[in-house]
């Protein structure tokens, strides 16, 4: 007798658990077949929010903070440099004045009008230049009927490109200083230091991108930044103290004996869309 109510109460217990466990199971089946992406997006979507409120937006606030740092750091430096300039410009500009104002004393003693480092320009604008001939020569918008003669020089904001070699009424030629042939040498002079070299420009390499001068005279220990400029020597229309560019090295011509000055251009050749042309003595006298 006790034995067949231990063994109902074994099923029943079996029979409870199983309907436990059926229920259980079709309540979460039935949960899950309802919308089985809907937990899916609220987990992702959940993490997300955690992830960019706990770490992506924290992390940007302290990145835009550094940046707009630096951002003022950088501006800070450059009006530095700026006011830096600024007043070496205003220094420059007062030495100038003094020397101009002496220049003009010195013409009243001497009665001489001009000077080689006097002269005057007319502005132009590039208005083609070849692609077989890109460092030959550039036309500018500027000829006979504005003054521009043969053999005057041209120039930039930043240094000496060329010769007007051909006009017409309206434009003219340049020749530029890098043409592997150069036409005309351009009289030069080294400020090295407080010596003072002569030579003549009459070459450029096209594969160093440098000026190659032949020395005149025998030249010293090259100083860092020794400036080279037009010597004024080449004739009545020469102009003095054009910058041509820097040197760089001394070495020795292809005879293995005539001294060879590398020089690095001053003017950028690259972009040349404005360039003002060296007017003549007779012109500025007029």
């Amino acid at each position: 007798m006790n034995n067949n109510s231990d063994k109902q109460k074994k099923r029943k217990r079996v029979i409870l658990i199983s309907t436990i466990s059926m229920i259980i199971f079709s309540t979460v089946s039935l949960l899950v077949g309802r919308n089985p992406m809907r937990m899916e997006v609220m987990l992702r979507d959940s993490v997300s929010l955690v992830e960019y409120y706990l770490i992506k937006k924290p992390v940007s606030f302290v990145g835009d903070i550094f940046n707009q740092y630096y951002a003022l750091r950088g501006v800070y430096e450059e009006n530095a440099i700026l006011r830096e300039k600024l007043d070496n410009y205003t220094l420059i500009e007062s030495q100038n004045r003094a020397l101009s104002d002496d220049f003009d004393k010195l013409k009243e003693l001497t009665d001489i009008d001009y000077f080689k480092t006097d002269y005057k320009v007319k502005y132009a604008y590039v208005q083609s230049r070849p692609i077989d001939g890109w460092n030959q020569e550039v036309v500018i918008n500027v000829g006979s009927v504005g003054g521009v003669e043969v053999g005057m020089a041209v120039m930039t904001s930043q240094g000496m490109i060329g010769f007007v070699t051909a006009t017409s009424e309206l434009s003219a030629t340049v020749s530029l200083l890098t043409h592997e042939r150069m036409i005309n040498s351009v009289p030069v002079q080294i400020h090295n230091g407080e010596e003072i070299v002569y030579g003549l420009l009459d070459h450029y390499d096209v594969n160093t991108g440098r000026y190659e001068i032949t020395l005149l005279d025998n030249i010293g220990a090259l100083e860092n930044d020794a400036l080279v400029m037009t010597s004024g020597l080449g004739g009545s229309n020469e102009t003095q103290g054009l910058l041509i560019g820097t040197a760089a090295d001394v070495g020795t011509k292809e005879d293995g004996i005539t001294t060879k000055v590398l020089v690095e251009p001053s003017a950028q050749f690259n972009d040349l869309r404005y360039v003002a042309v060296v007017l003549s003595e007779s012109d500025i006298n007029e």
